[in-house]
């Protein structure tokens, strides 16, 4: 009984550790780091959109996760409708085996979101703005992010 103990405790801090580590490693390459929206307003569900990285560099991805809540303030647990994730701009993908459609577990939704520059040549913008969103059951929120092309 007491060695479980003592290995839970071992693995709840390497767990902690790690989640330090890559959250200091995450802010090394001079990026804005991890942001949310505001929470959605009015009646019904409420979701929060956040992101690891406001900016994302051309071939790169980032983590964006969404929390729902009831009218209680609630948080929204396994229901079988997904969160559906989309953003407003070509070469933005979803590496996940739904495209951008996740489960809510305990409340959170998460995706990976990757951007390969489409554009090319005398075309290519340097950098442009973009609209990420998540939407549940008519809550909608939405934050903005910057992507950067390799060129500039």
């Amino acid at each position: 009984m007491m060695k479980t103990a003592s290995t839970v405790a071992r693995t709840a801090c390497s767990v902690c550790l790690l989640s330090l580590v890559l959250f200091v490693l995450s802010g090394c390459d001079n990026s804005s780091g991890p942001s949310s929206s505001d929470l959605s307003s009015g009646q019904g569900f409420k979701i929060q959109i956040g992101v690891s990285n406001r900016t994302l560099a051309n071939g790169g991805s980032i983590h964006v996760w969404a929390s729902v809540s009831d009218d209680a303030g609630r948080p929204v647990t396994d229901d079988t409708v997904q969160v559906l994730f989309s953003a407003g701009e070509k070469g933005i993908t979803w590496t996940d085996k739904d495209s951008g459609k996740e489960d809510l577990v305990n409340g959170v939704a998460t995706a990976i979101l990757e951007w390969v520059d489409p554009s090319s040549g005398d075309s290519a913008e340097p950098n442009r703005t973009c609209l990420v969103t998540a939407s549940y059951k008519g809550a909608v929120a939405q934050i903005e992010i910057v992507l950067v092309a390799n060129s500039f």
